[in-house]
């Protein structure tokens, strides 16, 4: 599945025209998040300097509301969880004479 600007994805949802960059979506960390961000809204929060959740949400808030573009849930995301050291669980088979692949 490919992943969209969060802030734009919420745009398009409520009916507005977002600004819509043509290059890749960056992936940008604050505090424990990842946030996935068009170029143009990654160099918005680079540039104000937003270093936590609560100032990235009062930021991307509504013109004239008070809901914040930004959710408040990240969709999940695999990567930032370790993989597991003994690798992939193997199932037992379903059957007792039945042997694991």
């Amino acid at each position: 599945m490919k992943r969209r600007c969060e802030v734009c994805s919420t745009l398009v949802a409520m009916g507005t025209d977002p600004v819509i960059s043509s290059g890749p979506i960056r992936s940008v960390l604050i505090e424990d998040r990842v946030v996935a961000l068009c170029n143009v809204h990654a160099d918005e929060v680079l540039a104000e300097g937003l270093e936590t959740i609560a100032s990235l949400r009062a930021h991307f808030a509504e013109s004239g509301g008070k809901r914040s573009l930004v959710p408040r849930r990240a969709p999940l995301n695999r990567r930032i969880f370790p993989a597991r050291p003994e690798g992939r669980r193997l199932g037992t088979g379903r059957r007792e004479g039945e042997r694991a692949q």
